[in-house]
C-alpha cells in the first residue's frame, strides 16, 4: 500500500489494512493468498469463475474476455516490483515489532510464521 498508494509506513496504517482484509473475509469475500495464486494460478481462475457463475477454460491462453498468462502475474514491473521480504528493509525494526505484537493473531490465522 505504501508503494502503490503512497500510504506512509506506520503500525496504524498496517493495522487498518489488516482489519479491512479481516472484515472482507468475515463478510464472505473470497480471500486468496498471493503466494497461492502464484503457485497455482490456473486453479484460481477456475475458482473465481465458478464463484461468478461463468465458464472459462483456465488452461487456454485466451478465453473470451479473460486473458491469462503466468508472465502477467510475475513481470518485472508488476504493480510496484516489490520483492519478497522487501518490507523488512523498508520498515523500521521497532515498527515491525509493534505490528507483530498487535497483529500476530492475524498473521497466524493466515498461515504466516510470526518471528
Amino acid at each position: 500500500m505504501n508503494k502503490f498508494f503512497g500510504t506512509p509506513l506506520s503500525a496504524e496504517a498496517i493495522g487498518y489494512y489488516i482489519l479491512e482484509y479481516y472484515r472482507a473475509e468475515k463478510s464472505g469475500a473470497m480471500m486468496i493468498k498471493y503466494e497461492d495464486l502464484i503457485a497455482d494460478p490456473k486453479s484460481f481462475v477456475s475458482i473465481i469463475a465458478n464463484s461468478l457463475a461463468i465458464t472459462v477454460n483456465a488452461g487456454a491462453i485466451h478465453t473470451g474476455d479473460i486473458e491469462y498468462s503466468r508472465e502477467t502475474l510475475l513481470h518485472p514491473g508488476h504493480i510496484t516490483g516489490t520483492k519478497d521480504n522487501e518490507w523488512r528493509t523498508l520498515m523500521p525494526e521497532d515498527m515491525q515489532k509493534q505490528i507483530t505484537q498487535d497483529y500476530s493473531w492475524r498473521f497466524e490465522e493466515c498461515g504466516y510464521a510470526v518471528e
